[in-house]
Formats: C-alpha cells, structure tokens, sequence
C-alpha cells in the first residue's frame, strides 16, 4: 500500500509494489513513459566502505563523508515507525521460518515457496535471500535450487545468529540437518 501510494505521488501512476527486488526502480522520462530499471543495490555499509579508500592526499575527506538520511520525524510518524518495525520482525520471522524448512530439504523451488507460504511475489526475495546466507546454490535454468549446508558447520555464524534470534537454537538447526543426513543414508 505504501510502496503504491509513494509511487502515485512521485511519478503519478501505481506500480511500486511490483518491483522485483533491490535494486529495482521505476523511471519516469520527461516525455512521461514510465521504464522499469534494473541497477545494482549498495547497501550503506558498502558506500562507507567505498568512502573509506580516499585518494591519497586527498585533505578535503569532509567532501567524501556519506550523509545520514535525517532521522527526526514528526509525532504522529511515530505509529507508523513503530508498524515498519513490527512489519520487518515479521518478515524475518517468516524469513527464519522459511530457511529452517529450506535447510531440512534437498532442494527448493520459488513455486514450493509461493505454495507453502501462500506468498506470490515476495518469494523470489525470499530465494535472493536464502542464497545470500547461503543456504541454496545459484540459480541454474528453472530448476530446483539445491539446498547446500549439510551440518551446522556448512553456515555462516551470520546465518546461524540470525536463526537463533528468531527462535532456533544449534540444537533444532542440527536436529533439522541430522533428520534430513538420515533420510539421505536411507534412501
């Protein structure tokens, strides 16, 4: 809803909630015809990254520091902050709920995901970010994205912090892969 009403505002039609992903933007021209675009995401941490490699003798680094978006908002904003946050607590919530799935599978598809988790478009995100915690391969043709960890050891502790903070500990992520080895040897 938001994303649509702020694409209504800024470029005068709807279509903000369609986009696919990071990185995705709608372009309108001055003739008026609206483009979908495709660029690269760079996440803040990487342009602070990027300001950091200031050319040597370079004594004007004021010029190159990232300036923090303005973090003031108005009181009756505050509702609407506090939704966003209970919002993305879902999402990862669903997110950890999803990998943990994932990790007890030998491979996963987009359409597995939209059926399961009654999501439609959301469900490319989802794989987009199962594959950046490293959880499934790369994308190979339309099949089935193989599930790679096979013992807890196989995550990164990132992925493994981010599952713990959502409700599963080692010892339901082992038990998860264990079930999975066990069913691999007897099959």
């Amino acid at each position: 809803m938001a994303k649509s009403q702020n694409s209504s505002t800024a470029l005068g039609v709807a279509g903000a909630e369609k986009l696919s992903g990071e990185g995705a933007i709608l372009f309108k021209s001055q003739a008026g015809s609206i483009k979908h675009l495709q660029g690269s995401y760079v996440t803040t941490d990487e342009i602070k990254n990027i300001l950091s490699l200031a050319p040597v003798g370079c004594d004007d680094l004021e010029m190159l520091e990232l300036i923090e978006p303005e973090t003031e908002y108005l009181p009756a904003m505050d509702d609407r902050i506090s939704l966003g946050k209970e919002k993305n607590e879902k999402a990862n919530q669903e997110l950890a709920d999803i990998a943990m799935w994932a990790l007890g599978r030998d491979s996963v598809s987009n359409s597995e995901i939209m059926k399961l988790f009654h999501m439609s478009k959301r469900a490319k995100s989802v794989i987009d970010k199962l594959f950046k915690m490293g959880i499934i391969g790369e994308y190979i043709t339309n099949q089935s994205r193989k599930v790679l960890p096979l013992t807890i050891d196989d995550l990164s502790p990132e992925t493994v912090a981010f599952l713990e903070q959502y409700g599963y500990d080692e010892a339901k992520i082992r038990g998860v892969l264990n079930a999975k080895s066990a069913i691999c040897i007897c099959n």
